[in-house]
């Protein structure tokens, strides 16, 4: 326990000594208490003279890179579940020639009457964000399957449910280590 909680619970048994009814309890739980007060005040007294603080590190701030989001492709993408969470499942390809630390998605869920109809015919029930963080090397794919929670409250589709995704953003972080 700490300096403050056993002093809140000395003030309490202090309380207690005002109490006729409870006064010896008070006195009884009082002295042990105000012995753990002061034996952890100089305890902490001692280990705060003794911590040394961190030395400042010259590490640059990472660079950061935007790739180009056409460099990137996303295969096999699934959204299942009720949204209470959903699952997000894909395959993320890297055809750029950075490594890919962060990625964007936005993903729309629409309510059409045949699994044929244009997008732009369709009800859009939800959309949302996803930002995935991966290390992912040029020239690799990765799997995805991560959960998804919608935030707000989802309209049921009526039909036929169609997603459609698209990625936003993807970065690249590249720690340099000069001082």
């Amino acid at each position: 326990m700490n300096a403050r909680t056993l002093l809140i619970l000395l003030l309490v048994t202090l309380v207690l000594v005002f109490i006729p009814r409870y006064r010896r309890i008070g006195i009884a739980l009082s002295v042990p208490l105000l012995l753990l007060v002061i034996w952890q005040s100089l305890s902490s007294l001692a280990d705060s003279s003794t911590v040394q603080l961190p030395q400042a590190t010259h590490q640059a701030a990472p660079q950061i890179t935007q790739v180009p989001v056409e460099m990137l492709r996303l295969e096999q993408a699934e959204l299942t579940g009720t949204g209470a969470p959903w699952r997000l499942t894909a395959v993320l390809v890297n055809a750029s020639d950075m490594t890919v630390n962060a990625v964007e998605l936005k993903i729309e869920r629409f309510s059409c009457t045949t699994a044929t109809t244009a997008f732009e015919q369709c009800a859009l029930v939800w959309q949302g964000r996803q930002n995935l963080l991966i290390k992912l090397e040029p020239g690799q794919r990765n799997a995805i399957d991560i959960p998804m929670w919608s935030h707000n409250p989802v309209r049921l589709p009526k039909g036929v449910v169609r997603d459609r995704f698209e990625v936003l953003t993807a970065t690249s972080f590249v720690q340099s280590d000069k001082h």
